[in-house]
């Protein structure tokens, strides 16, 4: 005779499940580092057994691969969807380049974390006017003050908890209206490149 307190498991589809996995890793990723997201964590993290993630990714590198391909349209959307909003931080594609880093570090390789090009072309075009990069900008600055941009996400995401008395707010905040000065001169900083 089964216990009347002990509920079964609701069933949900192979899609429904993905979604919820690629939740828990997003936020996962935001809350605990990299190390602690394995495949019981994240299971954990939506009342799954962890077979769950093999059976729907085959590997939890997978799973982290396509939580990354889901901030990546998060972020296009964000970007096609609001005002430019010049160096401000967004916050998916802070937690893409923590995420991608890890993963990279962890001997993910780098074809696998490679960005399709049409949202890599797509990208770089919202994010030139969101940065307020000149349209007029030669595609070689455009492409330099693209790398810089990920740079200084790259150091908030992987330096500043690292080194705080280098990193301090203060510092990224001048580093922001530096870039931003930077970007606004971009034309006359690299006219020479055309």
């Amino acid at each position: 005779m089964s216990d009347p307190k002990v509920h079964p498991k609701p069933r949900v589809s192979s899609l429904e499940a993905q979604r919820l996995l690629i939740d828990a890793v997003i936020h996962l990723a935001e809350s605990i580092p990299f190390p602690e997201i394995t495949a019981r964590r994240i299971a954990h993290e939506v009342h799954m057994d962890p077979n769950v993630i093999f059976r729907n990714f085959d590997s939890v590198e997978n799973l982290l691969i396509a939580a990354l391909r889901f901030l990546e349209e998060r972020t296009l959307r964000f970007l096609a969807d609001n005002e430019p909003i010049g160096i401000t931080p967004i916050g998916d594609l802070f937690l893409w380049v923590k995420l991608s880093t890890w993963l990279s570090l962890s001997g993910t390789k780098p074809d696998r974390l490679a960005v399709d090009p049409h949202v890599i072309t797509s990208f770089l075009g919202l994010s030139a006017d969101h940065l307020r990069v000149s349209p007029s900008a030669s595609e070689r600055a455009q492409a330099a003050a693209m790398v810089i941009a990920f740079s200084f996400i790259q150091a908030q995401a992987m330096f500043t908890p690292a080194q705080p008395r280098v990193f301090t707010p203060q510092a990224m905040a001048d580093s922001m209206v530096l870039l931003a000065s930077m970007m606004e001169r971009l034309d006359e900083l690299t006219d020479d490149w055309k």
